[in-house]
């Protein structure tokens, strides 16, 4: 199977309108105005597979989780350290309470 020429003419049928990353995989090659065109518009290009919608959302997932940790954990030394709460049920309460009232979307259980 033979390299396609990426050009003006036709990189738009390889590039969603709204991303910000342009994804070359091993078949591509691009010319060298559309390396222009890309940087000019603040599009970044990343050589290999576009990743799928899964891995995409497993990676937000992960982000998200991980933020979710850190605020848990702010709010839990506060409570110690500033309110001096030894009473772990207390604090997972008040940690309740304070996600929902930041209509945090995850659970905590």
């Amino acid at each position: 199977m033979g390299k396609i020429l990426v050009t003006k003419k036709n990189y738009a049928q390889y590039f969603h309108e709204h991303d910000t990353k342009f994804y070359v995989n091993k078949s591509m090659i691009l010319s060298p105005s559309v390396k222009d065109i890309l940087r000019d518009n603040g599009i970044v290009i990343v050589y290999g597979e576009r990743p799928t919608h899964q891995e995409i959302s497993s990676t937000a997932c992960k982000r998200d989780t991980e933020e979710l940790s850190e605020v848990i954990a702010v709010i839990a030394k506060l409570l110690k350290e500033d309110f001096c709460m030894t009473d772990q049920e207390k604090i997972c309460y008040i940690t309740k309470k304070v996600l929902e009232r930041m209509e945090h979307p995850c659970s905590i259980s």
